[in-house]
């Protein structure tokens, strides 16, 4: 429950909101049904993702960077249908 809690208080700062609420409308013409995939390639996040492997966390090795096979294979295991805009 608490990570519920920490997740509802996150609030996207105005340049974010701005361009998801853009992808939004442009998809919305193609009938409605999309999903939206970011991936992080940046040098932060490259170093986040180093620090974090490091951890021990359990299954922190799995969830920091993806390539885009496991990108693909996780949109399949979801259930994402194959039409679906991405």
């Amino acid at each position: 429950q608490l990570f519920w809690k920490v997740d509802a208080a996150f609030v996207f700062a105005a340049p974010i909101a701005a361009a998801a609420e853009q992808i939004v409308q442009r998809m919305l013409p193609h009938g409605g049904e999309f999903a939206v995939l970011h991936l992080r390639t940046e040098l932060d996040w490259v170093l986040h993702c180093k620090r974090w492997e490091k951890s021990g966390i359990a299954g922190s090795r799995k969830n920091c960077m993806f390539n885009t096979g496991q990108v693909g294979s996780t949109l399949r295991i979801e259930g994402v249908p194959i039409s679906m805009p991405i």
